[in-house]
């Protein structure tokens, strides 16, 4: 069931109510005496881990190649070592894409991908934006963190297609319950839009809260998802 209602209001789609839905999709965290001043409702979330990075900060020794895809919201710019995928943009230009990608990895040789499997995990990512979502294989991951976003980034692959958790609710899954709005940067420090699902990470108050890519495509995101659940 949807943890994102969509409703038409003046003409255009709006998503309301982000927390209306079944108590198993979303439940909000209550105060209380237990557990630092916090109980969450919300099935426990199973974290995913992720591999340690083949490369060092900045993208020290790291050679990644890259292709552009299009998708209902815009350019998408996929990067990747031969390890797995290291970087995925969502733009409108590929200059602009290609640009953010050598700044994140600035220390990294970047060149465009000729097909093969970085091609392959391209497709297979703006699928995800497709008629009817989900990935048939998902791509490896080759990303660089610190070990607290690395447990944020966890959690955030833990939390199932079509919900939502709130930075408390994931605070609290990584035993740092006061950590949320460091849980918040951490989101907004995710390399890899969309494999690490930093968009279904809400405000408490019932407010989508902030997204990298831009907010309008976390709330088209979430009603995409919402939609083909």
């Amino acid at each position: 069931m949807a943890a994102v209602a969509p409703k038409a209001i003046n003409g255009r789609l709006d998503f309301v109510d982000v927390f209306t839905g079944p108590r198993q999709s979303y439940n909000a965290c209550v105060p209380t005496q237990l557990t630092f001043g916090y109980a969450c409702e919300t099935p426990q979330l199973v974290p995913r881990p992720i591999p340690q990075a083949t490369y060092g900060p900045g993208g020290a020794k790291a050679e990644v190649s890259f292709e552009f895809r299009t998708s209902p919201l815009g350019r998408i710019l996929v990067g990747a070592t031969e390890a797995g995928v290291c970087s995925v943009l969502l733009g409108d230009e590929d200059e602009e894409l290609a640009v953010g990608l050598q700044r994140a990895l600035p220390r990294a040789w970047v060149f465009p991908a000729a097909g093969g499997k970085v091609g392959e995990w391209a497709d297979a990512i703006s699928a995800l934006l497709g008629p009817h979502g989900r990935l048939v294989q998902e791509p490896p991951l080759d990303v660089l963190g610190t070990p607290f976003q690395r447990r944020v980034w966890s959690i955030l692959r833990g939390i199932p297609w079509g919900e939502t958790r709130s930075y408390q609710e994931i605070a609290v899954a990584i035993d740092q319950p006061a950590a949320y709005r460091a849980v918040a940067n951490a989101c907004g420090a995710n390399p890899v839009a969309l494999l690490i699902p930093c968009h279904r990470a809400v405000r408490q108050d019932g407010g989508l809260g902030g997204f990298a890519c831009g907010v309008e495509r976390k709330r088209w995101l979430l009603g995409h998802e919402a939609e083909n659940s």
